[in-house]
């Protein structure tokens, strides 16, 4: 069974429009907000300490660096337990109250691994992209360099969205069953075998929804610009649509997750696995 992408959206919309999708989203944007100072903070104690003039977008808490890379590291460190808590909440479909275990169960290894799988995945894909294109500049000169380039570039672009798409549920076994980043990673490729167009279509839906509710926030920030405060405004705006968003694709593919399961796809290579987790919302 492939995925109903839109039975996916909707369980997935009814899962975050919720008490405890709306906790989610809510812990969420503040979590977003204060690495975001962190962030910016540390932008420019960098920039002061190097003499570089590199505006920062707004006014700035006057932190130390190394006050304001403690504020980024809480920052990320918060985002990703509010990721495991609503992977766990969403997968079960619990919507008026957290389910047992989901705050508390395992946290130090599920988001020590959420934070590894994320790093790898990262590396992997952009190493795919990055290399070729290095290699092209290196061994060949001129117009040939940048038409090889471009050509290889695109080629592993594409290469690298396939495993975006095929690795995508390894949180969802992070976080719901407890594996390592490295298990989590082989069993989604192992859940999507035969399904990685109908993921990637779920997936480009949510980007189209995204960059849609990006267009009246990109005309607020335009329209802030002229007033004057289109840097503040922009970021502020950037972590309002961020970080609901966020909590609504892990519910979306947290519905998604579990139409695979239930419809019998493998995520061991074997048979299919007997608890079909729920079915979706």
């Amino acid at each position: 069974m492939s995925i109903e992408i839109s039975d996916a959206l909707k369980g997935g919309f009814r899962r975050f429009a919720s008490r405890t999708g709306a906790v989610l989203a809510l812990g969420y944007l503040l979590a977003f907000s204060v690495y975001m100072i962190g962030y910016f903070g540390l932008l420019a104690g960098a920039y002061a300490r190097l003499d570089v003039g590199v505006p920062t977008p707004g006014p700035v808490p006057d932190l130390p660096i190394a006050a304001a890379a403690a504020v980024v590291l809480g920052g990320l460190l918060t985002m990703t337990y509010l990721s495991v808590v609503a992977i766990r909440t969403f997968v079960a479909g619990s919507r008026s109250s957290f389910p047992a275990g989901a705050l508390s169960r395992n946290v130090p290894f599920a988001v020590g691994n959420m934070i590894a799988g994320g790093i790898a995945l990262m590396l992997l894909t952009g190493a795919l992209v990055a290399v070729p294109v290095a290699v092209a500049a290196v061994a060949l000169d001129g117009l040939a360099s940048g038409l090889v380039g471009l050509v290889l570039g695109l080629a592993a672009a594409v290469v690298a969205l396939y495993l975006t798409v095929a690795l995508i549920f390894m949180p969802m076994y992070v976080a719901a069953e407890g594996t390592s980043f490295v298990a989590g990673l082989r069993r989604s490729w192992a859940l999507t075998r035969g399904e990685r167009l109908s993921v990637f279509l779920l997936y480009l839906v949510l980007v189209v929804l995204v960059f849609g509710a990006s267009i009246p926030l990109g005309i607020l920030s335009f329209v802030a610009a002229l007033a004057g405060a289109g840097m503040i405004v922009a970021q502020l705006l950037n972590v309002v649509l961020i970080a609901p968003f966020t909590m609504f694709q892990l519910a979306v593919f947290s519905v998604a997750f579990q139409q695979l399961r239930a419809g019998g796809a493998s995520d061991s290579g074997g048979a299919a696995p007997a608890d079909a987790s729920g079915t979706p919302a």
